[in-house]
């Protein structure tokens, strides 16, 4: 039996497995990918992700509470993510600037903003266009 590796080379492990899917993933989607490795515990999966979030290399869809590779790791581009109801896809894209009123008004009141994520749910155009009509 392989034994466990730890910290960061979990970390890597898990952020293969999130590029080898190329679709969200759960946490307990992640840990059967990396089983194989010796990875065996939740807990040890939640702890990479952790250090995959914090190294802006993963970011976690909240509203599906899955995990996706990310396409804009820098932190001072606001994120959009357009989430597919009926496949579960989720595309990530930069957000360019409509969000410059809330800003503007974020600022007036003092506020300091780490992040920023937006997700949106529908039906991805691949999904749309499968609609009889």
């Amino acid at each position: 039996m392989r034994r466990p590796v730890q910290g960061p080379a979990n970390a890597e492990l898990v952020l293969e497995a999130l590029k080898v899917s190329g679709k969200p993933m759960t946490a307990y989607e992640a840990l059967e990918a990396v089983r194989k490795e010796g990875i065996r515990s939740p807990l040890t999966v939640y702890r990479a992700l952790s250090l995959l979030i914090e190294s802006k290399k993963v970011r976690r869809v909240q509203s599906i509470g899955a995990y996706i590779v990310c396409k804009y790791p820098t932190p001072d581009v606001a994120i959009v993510l357009a989430i597919c109801d009926d496949c579960g896809s989720v595309e990530e894209l930069p957000e360019d600037g409509a969000l410059s009123s809330l800003k503007q008004e974020i600022d007036q009141i003092g506020f300091h903003v780490e992040q920023s994520i937006i997700e949106v749910k529908g039906r991805c155009g691949a999904c749309f266009s499968e609609t009889p009509t």
